[in-house]
Protein backbone atom coordinates (compact mmCIF):
# COMPACT_ATOMS: atom_id res chain seq x y z
CA UNK A 1 0.00 0.00 0.00
CA UNK A 2 1.33 3.42 -0.93
CA UNK A 3 0.58 6.72 0.78
CA UNK A 4 -2.20 6.86 3.32
CA UNK A 5 -2.31 8.02 6.91
CA UNK A 6 -3.17 6.72 10.36
CA UNK A 7 -5.04 9.99 11.06
CA UNK A 8 -8.67 8.94 11.66
CA UNK A 9 -9.99 12.33 10.47
CA UNK A 10 -8.64 11.67 6.97
CA UNK A 11 -10.69 8.47 6.65
CA UNK A 12 -14.10 10.02 7.29
CA UNK A 13 -16.72 9.92 4.52
CA UNK A 14 -16.39 13.61 3.58
CA UNK A 15 -12.74 13.02 2.67
CA UNK A 16 -13.36 10.02 0.43
CA UNK A 17 -14.22 10.63 -3.20
CA UNK A 18 -13.51 7.59 -5.36
CA UNK A 19 -11.58 8.40 -8.52
CA UNK A 20 -10.89 6.03 -11.38
CA UNK A 21 -7.34 5.21 -12.39
CA UNK A 22 -4.06 5.27 -10.56
CA UNK A 23 -1.89 8.19 -9.55
CA UNK A 24 -0.88 8.53 -13.22
CA UNK A 25 -4.00 7.42 -15.14
CA UNK A 26 -7.71 8.26 -15.26
CA UNK A 27 -9.30 10.85 -12.99
CA UNK A 28 -6.80 10.16 -10.21
CA UNK A 29 -3.96 10.87 -12.64
CA UNK A 30 -5.67 14.08 -13.75
CA UNK A 31 -5.94 15.29 -10.14
CA UNK A 32 -2.27 14.54 -9.52
CA UNK A 33 -1.20 16.30 -12.73
CA UNK A 34 -3.52 19.31 -12.34
CA UNK A 35 -3.41 20.01 -8.60
CA UNK A 36 -4.45 23.69 -8.71
CA UNK A 37 -7.44 23.01 -10.97
CA UNK A 38 -8.31 19.96 -8.84
CA UNK A 39 -8.41 22.27 -5.80
CA UNK A 40 -10.72 24.64 -7.71
CA UNK A 41 -13.11 21.74 -8.38
CA UNK A 42 -12.92 20.44 -4.79
CA UNK A 43 -11.10 17.18 -5.56
CA UNK A 44 -8.00 18.15 -3.61
CA UNK A 45 -8.08 20.03 -0.31
CA UNK A 46 -5.55 21.25 2.22
CA UNK A 47 -5.21 19.29 5.47
CA UNK A 48 -6.34 22.35 7.41
CA UNK A 49 -9.65 22.48 5.51
CA UNK A 50 -12.76 20.62 6.62
CA UNK A 51 -13.82 18.35 3.77
CA UNK A 52 -17.44 18.70 4.88
CA UNK A 53 -17.24 22.39 3.97
CA UNK A 54 -15.45 22.08 0.61
CA UNK A 55 -17.83 21.51 -2.31
CA UNK A 56 -16.84 19.51 -5.38
CA UNK A 57 -17.99 19.77 -8.98
CA UNK A 58 -19.20 16.65 -10.80
CA UNK A 59 -18.95 15.92 -14.53
CA UNK A 60 -22.38 17.50 -15.13
CA UNK A 61 -21.20 20.79 -13.64
CA UNK A 62 -23.25 20.39 -10.45
CA UNK A 63 -21.72 21.26 -7.06
CA UNK A 64 -22.06 18.96 -4.03
CA UNK A 65 -20.88 18.54 -0.47
CA UNK A 66 -20.49 15.26 1.42
CA UNK A 67 -20.87 15.04 5.18
CA UNK A 68 -19.12 12.56 7.44
CA UNK A 69 -22.19 10.30 7.40
CA UNK A 70 -21.73 9.85 3.65
CA UNK A 71 -24.74 12.04 2.77
CA UNK A 72 -24.26 13.95 -0.50
CA UNK A 73 -26.13 17.24 -0.84
CA UNK A 74 -26.38 19.29 -4.02
CA UNK A 75 -25.69 22.99 -3.61
CA UNK A 76 -28.10 25.56 -4.99
CA UNK A 77 -25.83 28.01 -6.77
CA UNK A 78 -28.75 30.03 -8.12
CA UNK A 79 -28.49 32.04 -4.88
CA UNK A 80 -25.22 33.79 -5.56
CA UNK A 81 -23.44 35.54 -2.73
CA UNK A 82 -22.35 39.06 -3.69
CA UNK A 83 -18.62 39.76 -3.55
CA UNK A 84 -17.32 42.56 -1.29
Amino acid sequence: MMGGSKDEELHKAANLIALCGSGTTGCHGWVESNREQARTFGFLIQRVQSAEEVPFKDLNGDWWVIDNNGQKTQLDLSRKVPHD
